[in-house]
């Protein structure tokens, strides 16, 4: 098989000399990326870690396993095969998005240099994680590095749901002798990522009862709309208004319905992603022709002291759109109230905070999607929790269960719940990677966590004889996902240069 560069060999000149210190990392970064590789389309770039490995080391070995997760093993520096394996992993697929006519499973990105940064013609230049991969690939071909064994993991499927790493059996790939788990998956330079959290879906059901609206009764859409919304996870913090908890207050909580105004619910639709803070919420209900007026004022008087209320945190107006509906029948008063209470029982936010990472959420859990369709009689919401706490979500399932049973309803495992990783900041592997980035940047690293995924988490609850310390690092990557990421390049010899080092410490 040819691993040589033709297609981008201009190109690799240029990286080479406008970024010297790393040329087997663009080399293998250039090479990578002629391999199509978008989530769920594996097998190429899976079988090409396989053929790649005897040219990366002569005495190198591979093998993958059924999901298609692939593994080199690197053999120690003589002298060294007594120290414990140092784990480098990454992942092999990239997100595929683009605004031109293209094809990820058969065509070729076009990369080109753009100042400091490496892009992609009007698609994703697969930066995230292919400059893990590439990074790691270089590093075992280094021979001027002393080190001891060395496992480069390669995940797939990393952006559909970290579904390589939930595959991962024990006693399969890694050996029993991996100690050091080196995540090359973070995208900011000069951070050192110490812990993540796990997650947990749970989709919610509880019977609701219909019948005819009555005559002398008009009805509504209301349309929350504009909230800042954000990520379940590094966003929960912040403190960002949810579109399902305002359009239940409003409901409940204006004059009208609190003396007793009657209103039935027809539908909800709230929130379109489990990992996403609703941003947007609909209703359509129903109120006696008499006491609809007052009705509507009451429901925009709460909207309005709800916007007042999260001013500071809502900088963009919310919008409230208000328009006809028209429908037969409803939810009865009774089932609208119990659907408003239950939702309003369903906690939004953070659980607790790290006792050791300072200013660190350990468990939240987002109230996320809302749906009562049109004659349908369960309401049904999604509801996504997090924690870096090992046993912190078991409690949490259990408030959810025990919630659901109580109107009726059912609380359903949806998917694999993920293993989180708690912070050890006085570990061997983070105190040394502290220490040798201070000596090879002269500077002090950025020590971090967050409140959302890493494969770390999951590879560690996989292989739990092991033992395995982790971090994560990672060259800067802006706008990953996006036509517009864009790889630092300055950063990558940088970061190259630390994890030699890293790994000759360790």
């Amino acid at each position: 098989m040819n691993f040589k560069l033709e297609r981008n060999a201009t190109l690799f000149e240029e990286l080479k000399t406008k970024f010297p210190g790393c040329d087997n990392v663009w080399k293998w970064f250039l090479l990578l990326n002629e391999i199509p590789r978008p989530s769920a389309h594996m097998e190429l770039v899976s079988q090409w870690i396989l053929d790649i490995a005897k040219f990366v080391h002569p005495s190198a070995t591979a093998k993958r396993d059924a999901t298609g997760n692939a593994v080199i093993y690197i053999p120690a520096s003589p002298g060294l095969e007594g120290k414990p394996a140092i784990v480098l992993q990454t992942h092999l697929d990239m997100v595929p998005t683009t605004t031109r006519d293209f094809d990820f499973k058969k065509d070729l990105l076009e990369m080109f240099v753009d100042g400091k940064y490496l892009r992609a013609k009007e698609t994703t230049l697969g930066a995230d994680d292919g400059s893990g991969v590439a990074i790691a690939l270089a590093l075992a071909q280094d021979s001027s590095i002393k080190h001891g064994p060395i496992e480069l993991l390669f995940t797939v499927d990393e952006e559909i749901g970290l579904e390589g790493a939930v595959a991962l059996k024990e006693g399969e790939l890694l050996s029993s002798n991996a100690k050091y788990l080196i995540n090359v998956d973070s995208e900011e330079f000069g951070e050192i990522c110490l812990s993540c959290a796990g997650a947990a879906l749970r989709h919610l059901s509880i019977p609701v009862q219909r019948s005819p609206l009555p005559a002398g009764w008009r009805s509504a859409k209301f349309v929350i709309s504009m909230l800042l919304g954000g990520h379940t996870g590094v966003d929960i913090h912040l403190g960002r208004a949810n579109a399902i908890k305002w359009l239940i207050y409003m409901l409940c909580e204006n004059g009208p319905a609190i003396k007793g105004t009657p209103f039935r619910i027809h539908s909800i639709k709230a929130g379109n992603a489990h990992n996403a803070v609703p941003s947007k919420a609909e209703v359509e209900f129903g109120v006696p022709e008499d006491q609809y007026d007052r009705f509507v004022e009451g429901m925009v008087n709460v909207f309005n002291a709800l916007c007042a209320r999260w001013s500071h945190i809502e900088t963009n107006p919310p919008k409230l759109e208000i328009v006809p509906a028209t429908f037969t029948e409803a939810l009865t008063y009774s089932s609208s109230r119990t659907a408003c209470r239950f939702l309003e029982s369903v906690h939004h936010g953070i659980f607790t905070w790290s006792e050791q990472v300072e200013i660190l959420v350990e468990t939240s859990q987002s109230l996320s999607v809302v749906k009562l369709e049109p004659g349908s009689t369960n309401l049904f919401a999604v509801v996504f929790a997090r924690s870096s706490h090992p046993t912190a979500l078991n409690p949490v399932h259990h408030v959810l269960e025990a919630l659901t049973a109580v109107y009726g309803g059912t609380c359903t495992k949806a998917g694999t719940d993920m293993s989180g990783w708690p912070a050890e900041p006085n570990s061997t592997l983070a105190k040394t990677a502290v220490s040798v980035f201070q000596q090879t940047v002269n500077a002090a690293p950025n020590v971090t966590s967050i409140h959302a995924g890493l494969e770390c988490g999951i590879i560690m609850s996989k292989f739990p004889a092991n033992k395995m310390e982790a971090i994560s690092v990672g060259p800067t990557v802006h706008h990953p996902h996006t036509v517009k990421e864009e790889l630092d390049c300055p950063s990558v010899p940088n970061l190259y240069k630390f994890l030699c080092s890293l790994v000759s410490a360790l």
